[in-house]
Parts: C-alpha cells; sequence; structure tokens
C-alpha cells in the first residue's frame, strides 16, 4: 500500500551547476517542497548562483570535474557519494532519489551503494540513447532492475526501457521535465541583449543553443541555412555550445563549403548561467534539429523565454509540440523541408508571435514545477 506520510527524501545529482542541472534540481525540489515533502540536495561543489529556497544543499561530491586524471577525479567520486549515503542515514533518510544519465560503470556503483546503505532507491533516466549498446545494455539491466521505481520523462523513454531491458511497466513513471519560467527574465529588451554578447541589433537571429553532437543535426541547419539566405541574405545563425564527442571541424568545413560564413556566428563555448539570458532574448527563431533526443531542456527554456521553436517531427518533441500551434515542426532529416519552414516563420512575424506565446502558455500549464512535485511525491509514497 503507498504511504501517506509525507517523506524525508535525498536528492542525489552530481552535475549540477557544473553542467547546467541546477535550474531542473531547484525546480524540483522547490515542487517537492510545495507538496510537503522535506528533502535534501546533494550535488557537486559549484556554486548555485541563483539558489534562494528554503531546502538545504550539499555539496559533497567535490573536485570530481577539472583536467585532474579520471582515476583520481573517479575516487574523489566515490568518496562524495559515500559521505552523501552516510549523511542521508545520520539524518534518517530511508529513500534516494538519483538522476542518471548514462548506465555504465559508475551508475552500477552508486546502485550497489544505495543498496548497501539499505535505501529505496527511485532513479529518474534523463537519456536513455545507449541502451542498445552491449555493455550498457548489461549495466543498465542490472541498474534499473535494482531500482524500486524509474522516472522517466516522456513516453518514447518508457517504451525503449520496455523494449530494451524488458522491464515491467508498473515500475516506470512518466513524469515531464518542468518549464524554467522561475528562472527566466522575458522582460530583457532584445537590443540591449544583442549588445551583451555583441550581435547586430538589426539582422535576424536563428538561434541552436546546447551540446554540439551528432545527434543535435548542426549539419541539417548549416544546408538549410544556405537556402534560407536566397530569402533573408542578413540572417544570422548563432551557434552557442560546448562540443561533446564530436569534431566540430567538419561544420567549419560545411560552412566554408556553403559559402554561409558570413552568416554564422559561432560561440563555441559553455555558456555561463547569467549569460543565457542574453541568447534567448536576442533570438528571433529557435531550432532544435535534432535527429534523436529523449527530452529538451533547450526546447523547454526556449518556450519559457516565449521564443517561436522550431523542431523535427521526432517522438521527443512531438510529446510537447502541436505543429503551427504552439511550435513548429519539420520532417527530421530533411534540410530542405527545414529551410522552408524557416522561410515561413521569418516571413509572418505575427504567426511566430501569436505560436510562441501559446508555447508560453503550454509550458507554464502543462510544465509546472508544482505539478510535478506532486506525481513525484507519489511515486516516493508508492514505496515508503
Amino acid at each position: 500500500m503507498p504511504g501517506t506520510a509525507n517523506p524525508n527524501i535525498a536528492i542525489i545529482e552530481s552535475v549540477g551547476a557544473h553542467g547546467g542541472m541546477n535550474y531542473y534540481d531547484i525546480g524540483l525540489c522547490e515542487g517537492l517542497l510545495k507538496n510537503g515533502v522535506d528533502i535534501i540536495l546533494y550535488t557537486c561543489d559549484k556554486k548555485f548562483s541563483f539558489h534562494k529556497s528554503s531546502f538545504i544543499i550539499k555539496p559533497f561530491f567535490r573536485n570530481i570535474y577539472g583536467k585532474r586524471f579520471k582515476f583520481f577525479r573517479f575516487i574523489l567520486y566515490i568518496i562524495g557519494l559515500n559521505r552523501v549515503l552516510w549523511d542521508s542515514r545520520i539524518r534518517n533518510i530511508s529513500l534516494v532519489h538519483f538522476h542518471f544519465f548514462d548506465a555504465f560503470i559508475l551508475e552500477y556503483i552508486n546502485i550497489w551503494f544505495a543498496k548497501f546503505y539499505g535505501f529505496k532507491i527511485v532513479v529518474t533516466v534523463h537519456d536513455v540513447e545507449n541502451l542498445a549498446s552491449g555493455m550498457n545494455y548489461q549495466f543498465a539491466y542490472k541498474i534499473y532492475n535494482k531500482c524500486d521505481k524509474i522516472i522517466v520523462h516522456n513516453e518514447v523513454s518508457r517504451k525503449e526501457l520496455v523494449n530494451y531491458l524488458n522491464m515491467k511497466t508498473q515500475n516506470i513513471r512518466k513524469i515531464p521535465h518542468g518549464n524554467y519560467i522561475r528562472f527566466v527574465n522575458t522582460k530583457i529588451q532584445k537590443n540591449i541583449s544583442r549588445r551583451k554578447i555583441s550581435l547586430s541589433e538589426k539582422d535576424i537571429t536563428i538561434l541552436f543553443f546546447g551540446q554540439i553532437k551528432k545527434a543535435k543535426g548542426l549539419d541539417l541547419l548549416l544546408r538549410s541555412l544556405s537556402i534560407v539566405k536566397e530569402d533573408f541574405p542578413t540572417v544570422k545563425l548563432l551557434i552557442a555550445g560546448k562540443v561533446w564527442k564530436d569534431d566540430f571541424n567538419q561544420y567549419q568545413k560545411t560552412i566554408k563549403t556553403l559559402g554561409i560564413k558570413e552568416n554564422v556566428i559561432q560561440h563555441i563555448k559553455y555558456i555561463p548561467d547569467k549569460c543565457v539570458k542574453y541568447y534567448f532574448s536576442s533570438a528571433d527563431l529557435v531550432v532544435l534539429p535534432y535527429r534523436k533526443i529523449y527530452q529538451s531542456g533547450v526546447l523547454l527554456m526556449a518556450m519559457s523565454y516565449k521564443k517561436p521553436v522550431l523542431v523535427s517531427d521526432i517522438d521527443g518533441m512531438t510529446e510537447i509540440i502541436q505543429n503551427n500551434v504552439n511550435g513548429f515542426l519539420f520532417r527530421n532529416g530533411d534540410s530542405n523541408h527545414l529551410a522552408k519552414r524557416i522561410i515561413e516563420i521569418l516571413s509572418n512575424p505575427q504567426k511566430s508571435q501569436i505560436v510562441s506565446q501559446t508555447g508560453y502558455e503550454t509550458v507554464e500549464k502543462f510544465y509546472d514545477w508544482k505539478t510535478i512535485g506532486y506525481k513525484t511525491s507519489s511515486v516516493y509514497k508508492e514505496i515508503i
């Protein structure tokens, strides 16, 4: 029988402000607090610059990022993990909630130690991309089948866990990623934002934001840009983010071959929290040409900024976007159709404004952190 008392929970999420998970962490923790759940967040040692809530943050994962040897950082992670679990045990916490982006050795160690300490375990699986590969499959099977409950953000992730790992559907709960409305400033003027990041105040600007990796389809967007510039010669594509397991030189070659160097602005670096607002506020359109994705914080952030979004028609996107209603869709992998859609959107700014407002209302209503906190607390009460 599900419990009824308000549970005392440890959220264990080691990425934190190092990789942009601080927005998610604070949203979830505040949503849980609003539903009467006592929580403590254990994360890395990079400070949450905008944290002003009443829950406790313990930065026990210290020096696990940086240029030190991986083995040394691995040892520091294990030390941090044991500090977390020991501290949780002292606080009489009975359930720990992990957040995983992979399913390999480190994640397995997390589960093993949590079981050793006697905790009930909930895991939010943020990315199931690597399940089909051999070693990842073996570890994923061992990891997720040892958990008391699994949380995923959308239906495509739930299906892949069931299909690849033969997991019982009753052990998986679908709870969406929350919005960023609590964190964004939609009143900042576009011209001010553009001056802050050295952009022209006059040019139409398309934004590609976030980690740059093959699955995100930047090459599609570059090829479409060569078509778009025939109708909008001064259009600019702003690429903002770090490269992750990809070779940016191939994109540089594409830019040169297509003759679009003057139309592409490259901010190939980590974008700190204090600057993110300038990028989204500067954009006339945010494009996510992803070939495969399981959930996108960039999409929800763009909608929270009241920006029109154009995304590929893959399952992870169409669960959120209704074409021409709260966003725009193009055929996955089709650069010509992507170009056509961009031209249509840029040619009708009035419609874009209506669609972007509806997008904002969508994330405000259906991706509210209080509701997500209620659904998450219900998962806890099922097992304690």
